[in-house]
C-alpha cells in the first residue's frame, strides 16, 4: 500500500526539487554473472551530492532458489549519520508503495527535507535500497501506450470484462517481453532475501529496519525469513498478507469509506474548509454519476502529458483515497483542505488535481512496478464477469459511496491475465523473532486498516502495537508523539505501552489529531489534546478539576476555562476519572503507572506516568 510518502514524492518531481540527485543514478540492467557478488563500491550519486550522501549496486541472484544463476542488480543509497562516533548502525527505510524508490527518499533527507528525525540522522546511516524492479534496481519495463489505455475494471456485462481481461494481458505480455524473466520474480519475498544480502554487505550487523505501508510486509518478510537477525523493526501503516481476497477486499474498501465520512464531518464542522455547508457524500456521488456519464476535462493535465487529460467516476472514486491520507498540511503533501478545494475544482468542471497518473516512458518504473509486484504477492482468483459482480454487489454493500475503489480492488481485477504467476500467496508470517517487533497505525487509515494491523500483530510472537487515535496513512512522517515513540524504539530499543504513546512530548512537534496525553511536572500537571481538539479537564482528587494551561504551543489566550498556579495544582489524580467540558465531549483519562489500579491515587511526580486520553 502507498504511504503518505507516495504523495510527498510525486511533489518533489512536480516542483523540480532534487531533480538533479536521483536524474543521474543509472538503471541496472541484469546480467549473466554465474557468482553472486556481495560487494559494495560505493560512489556519488551524482555531481552535485553532499559528501555524506552516497550509492552503489548491489548483485544478487534473479532467481534465489538458483543462487549461481543469472544476476540483476539492487540500486543502494546511504546517507552517512551526522554524529559517527555515536553511531548505532544502518537504518533500512522502505517508504512503501509498493513501487516506491527508497532512494529517492534518502537523497531527499541529503538535501533536508525533514521527513526523518534528528535522531535518526543522528545515530544511523540511513539505507535506502530499491526493492527488485524499483528505481535505480533492474528495472519493470512495459508499453506505455498500452498501459495508458483507458478501461474500466469495474465491468458490468460479458463485453466490458473481455475487454478488461485482454487489455490486462496485452500489457502483462509487453512487460515481459521488455523486462524478460525478471517480471516473474519481483516478489516481496525475493525482495526480502536481497535485503538480508544487502544486510551482511553492509558488515553483517543487526537488521534496524523502518517500514512504512507496502514496507511493513517487505519487513514481515525479512523477519519471518530471519527473525534472529533484527536488532529493532518499526513497521508503520500495517499490510496484513494473510487474509482471503473477500477479507482483504471488504477491510480496506470499510477503511476507505469510513475515512471519507470523517472528511466529510471534518468539513462540515470546519469553516475554512472550501466546501464547509455542502453535502460532501451526495458531492462526491453526483461527481462520481457526472464523470461516469460525461468525464469531467481536467485541463491542466492535457497541457502537462502527466495525467489523464479527463476524468471518470470510476477513477474518482480510486483516487480520492490517496488523497485522504494526510488530514492536516504536510510539506509537500495534500490535505484535506486541499482535497476539499480540488472536489469543489471538479463541481466547477476542472478536475485537473483529480486526474489519474499515466506512465511517461516504456521505462517509467516508479508507475508499472508496483502492480508487477503486487501481482505475484496476491491471489486474483476471478475468472468470469459473474465473480467480478460479486465483488462489485459486496463492496456496495459494505462501502455504498466508494463501492470498493482501492488499491485491493485494482490489484484482484488488473492482475487477471498477468502472465507471471503468483510466487508469494497470503500466508501466516508466524514470526517467531527474539525482540519486541513494533507495529504502529492510525486507527482511522484509509489504506492500510487498523484490522490488519491487529491481524499482523497476531502473526509476530514479539509483536507490540501503539495506536495513533487519528486520520491518514502512516505516523512517522507526522513528526509528533508516535515518531518520538517509534524514535525511542529504534535508537534505545525501548519499546513504549501497548495502545499508548509517551508522556513527554515536545510542543513544536505534537500532531494536529485528536488527544494524546500529560507532562507529567511536579508543580504543573498539563493534560492536553492536540491542537484543534477541545482541552479536556480532569477531576483531581476526586473534586477539582485541572485545565491544561497550555496546548501543542498555543498561548495562554487560546486556553478554555479555568487555570490554576503551581500552588493550585492537585497533588493525586485518580486512576480511570472522568470529566465533562463545557462543550459535551466526554474524556476518560486512564493512567498507566506500572500497573496502576483502578481507583488508586498516585503522586503527580512522577514522570514515569503515562495517560491515553480519548474524546468520544
Amino acid at each position: 500500500m502507498q504511504s503518505n510518502i507516495t504523495r510527498f514524492a510525486a511533489y518533489i518531481f512536480s516542483a523540480h526539487f532534487f531533480t538533479v540527485l536521483v536524474a543521474a543514478r543509472p538503471l541496472a540492467q541484469p546480467t549473466n554473472d554465474t557468482t553472486p557478488s556481495l560487494t559494495l563500491n560505493w560512489h556519488n550519486c551524482s555531481s552535485s551530492d553532499p559528501s555524506n550522501l552516497s550509492c552503489s549496486q548491489l548483485n544478487v541472484p534473479l532467481d534465489w532458489d538458483q543462487p549461481h544463476g543469472a544476476q540483476i542488480s539492487i540500486g543502494v543509497a546511504r546517507l552517512q549519520a551526522a554524529d559517527q562516533e555515536n553511531r548505532i548502525g544502518s537504518l533500512f527505510f522502505n517508504p512503501g508503495g509498493p513501487g516506491e524508490a527508497a532512494t529517492d527518499f534518502i537523497a531527499y533527507a541529503a538535501a533536508g527535507v525533514p521527513f526523518f528525525t534528528e535522531r535518526v540522522l543522528k545515530h544511523f546511516d540511513l539505507i535506502g535500497m530499491d526493492p527488485r524492479g524499483v528505481g535505480t534496481s533492474t528495472p519493470i519495463k512495459c508499453n506505455a501506450s498500452l498501459w495508458n489505455q483507458r478501461v474500466s475494471y469495474f465491468p458490468t456485462n460479458e463485453a466490458a470484462f473481455r475487454k478488461m481481461v485482454m487489455h490486462n494481458k496485452a500489457v502483462g505480455e509487453s512487460c515481459l517481453e521488455l523486462t524478460g524473466p525478471l517480471l516473474r520474480h519481483v516478489d516481496t519475498r525475493s525482495a526480502a532475501r536481497d535485503m538480508e544480502a544487502l544486510r551482511v554487505a553492509l558488515g553483517n550487523e543487526k537488521l534496524n529496519y523502518l517500514g512504512l505501508s507496502y514496507g511493513t510486509q517487505l519487513g514481515a518478510a525479512y523477519a519471518q525469513l530471519y527473525p534472529h537477525q533484527i536488532r529493532v523493526m518499526a513497521l508503520d501503516g500495517n499490510v496484513d498478507h494473510s487474509q482471503s481476497e473477500t477479507s482483504n477486499l471488504v477491510t480496506e474498501a470499510t477503511a476507505y469509506e469510513t475515512e471519507l465520512n470523517r472528511f466529510a464531518n471534518w468539513c462540515a464542522q470546519t469553516e475554512s474548509c472550501a466546501l464547509h455547508g455542502t453535502d460532501i457524500i451526495k458531492l462526491f456521488d453526483d461527481l462520481v454519476a457526472e464523470a461516469d456519464a460525461t468525464p469531467i476535462p481536467a485541463p491542466l493535465c492535457a497541457e502537462t502529458k502527466q495525467c489523464r487529460p479527463d476524468m471518470t467516476g470510476e477513477e474518482l472514486r480510486f483516487n480520492v483515497q490517496g488523497l485522504l491520507a494526510t488530514q492536516n498540511p504536510e510539506p509537500g503533501m495534500a490535505s484535506w483542505a486541499d482535497l476539499a478545494t480540488y472536489l469543489a475544482e471538479a463541481r466547477a468542471g476542472n478536475a485537473s488535481d483529480l486526474s489519474t497518473t499515466i506512465a511517461r516512458s516504456d521505462s517509467d518504473n516508479n508507475v508499472f512496478s508496483g502492480l508487477a509486484v503486487e501481482c505475484l504477492d496476491w491471489t486474483h482468483k476471478s475468472t468470469t464477469l459473474a465473480d467480478i459482480v460479486y465483488k462489485e454487489e459486496l463492496a456496495q454493500v459494505v462501502a455504498p459511496h466508494t463501492q470498493g475503489a482501492s488499491q485491493t480492488w485494482t490489484v484482484q481485477t488488473a492482475c487477471i491475465g498477468w502472465p507471471a504467476p503468483v510466487v508469494n500467496p497470503p500466508h501466516n508470517a508466524s514470526v517467531e523473532a527474539t525482540v519486541p517487533i513494533l507495529l504502529v497505525n492510525a486507527k482511522f487509515d484509509p489504506e492500510t486498516s487498523y484490522v490488519w494491523a491487529n491481524g499482523l500483530l497476531n502473526q509476530i510472537s514479539t509483536g507490540v502495537l501503539i495506536t495513533r487515535n487519528g486520520d491518514g496513512h502512516t505516523s512517522y512522517g507526522l513528526n509528533g508523539t508516535t515518531a518520538a515513540a517509534m524514535d525511542s524504539y529504534l535508537v534505545n530499543g525501548t519499546v513504549p505501552a501497548p495502545v499508548s504513546v509517551p508522556a513527554a512530548v515536545d510542543w513544536s512537534t505534537v500532531e494536529i489529531a485528536t488527544a494524546i496525553g500529560c507532562a507529567c511536572l511536579p508543580t504543573y500537571g498539563l493534560i492536553f489534546l492536540r491542537r484543534g481538539a477541545v482541552r479536556a479537564p480532569v477531576t483531581g482528587n476526586g473534586s477539582r478539576s485541572l485545565w491544561g494551561s497550555r496546548g501543542a504551543g498555543n498561548s495562554s489566550a487560546e486556553d478554555k476555562g479555568p487555570k490554576y498556579s503551581s500552588s493550585k495544582v492537585p497533588t493525586t489524580y485518580r486512576h480511570g476519572a472522568e470529566e465533562y467540558n463545557p462543550s459535551g465531549d466526554r474524556v476518560h483519562l486512564t493512567r498507566i503507572h506500572r500497573g496502576a489500579e483502578q481507583g488508586r491515587e498516585y503522586p503527580m511526580d512522577s514522570i514515569y506516568v503515562q495517560y491515553t486520553v480519548e474524546v468520544v
